[in-house]
């Protein structure tokens, strides 16, 4: 396979079905077709999904790398979108290492960016990771003002993935905030997202993802019947699909070993 799109499709396929160990050589090999036909463009893509995949993996050095290499070609080709969002994935990435400061700086310059382009998608998505990254610093006035500021309307044009992800961001602050009366509702609407959109068989990673919030809920709320269901009926096989790399970022997102002590043996 040489065509370099269909490098990329492959590779997107293989990183959203949480294989992200498998996704990485073929996004560079399609970033060096690109940057072999002078397509310095596709190429920047390419290289950001590298870092993104890279991170996605635990692999935190290489892919902070990527991604800042990939930055400084969008920020010299005046990419303003693309560059927005590399600045908001670098901010995920050290916000899932507990480094808050420079995440909540990342996200400030993403935000200030898609502000300027004024995307109400981008804006809301900034959003939900400023109330997630508070909710985990515990500045809950903070986290409250950007759940609020990152619900989405009705009516408004944002795309399902977009969508889902930032029901997934507002979940996850939620959960911290200990506010369990507000997440199933949100929950549920991010799973209907993703069986309505046809991402659900697809989007893997974010399937696990969800299923482990909903995990954790359950947890919580002492739910151990439901939580039981839910663990051996759809999580266990689920998450064996992902890479080992996948599952270990993941554990430090949604604490899957606190998941698996749990339910592992109810």
């Amino acid at each position: 396979m040489s065509n370099p799109r269909q490098l990329t499709q492959k590779a997107t396929q293989l990183f959203v079905a949480g294989r992200g160990d498998k996704a990485i050589g073929l996004f560079k090999q399609a970033r060096d077709l690109y940057l072999d036909s002078n397509n310095i463009y596709c190429a920047a893509e390419c290289q950001y999904m590298v870092g993104v995949a890279l991170v996605s993996e635990g692999q935190q050095k290489e892919g902070l790398k990527n991604l800042n290499t990939a930055l400084q070609t969008q920020e010299t080709l005046k990419m303003p979108t693309a560059a927005a969002t590399t600045l908001r994935e670098l901010g995920s990435a050290h916000m899932l290492y507990g480094r808050y400061f420079e995440s909540q700086s990342l996200f400030s310059d993403s935000l200030e960016l898609f502000l300027e382009i004024d995307s109400l998608q981008e804006k809301l998505l900034c959003w939900a990771k400023l109330a997630r990254l508070y909710s985990l610093t515990g500045e809950a006035s903070q986290a409250l003002l950007y759940l609020e500021l990152s619900r989405p309307t009705p009516n408004s044009f944002i795309s399902d993935q977009h969508l889902i992800a930032i029901h997934t961001n507002r979940l996850f602050a939620l959960i911290e905030l200990d506010m369990l009366d507000q997440a199933p509702q949100i929950l549920t609407a991010a799973r209907q997202i993703l069986a309505q959109s046809g991402l659900a068989s697809t989007n893997q990673r974010r399937a696990v993802q969800l299923m482990g919030l909903e995990l954790n809920i359950l947890r919580m709320t002492k739910s151990w019947l439901a939580g039981w269901r839910l663990y051996n009926l759809q999580f266990v096989d689920a998450h064996e699909d992902l890479s080992e790399g996948c599952r270990a970022v993941l554990n430090l997102e949604i604490d899957t070993s606190s998941i698996i002590r749990h339910f592992a043996s109810r």
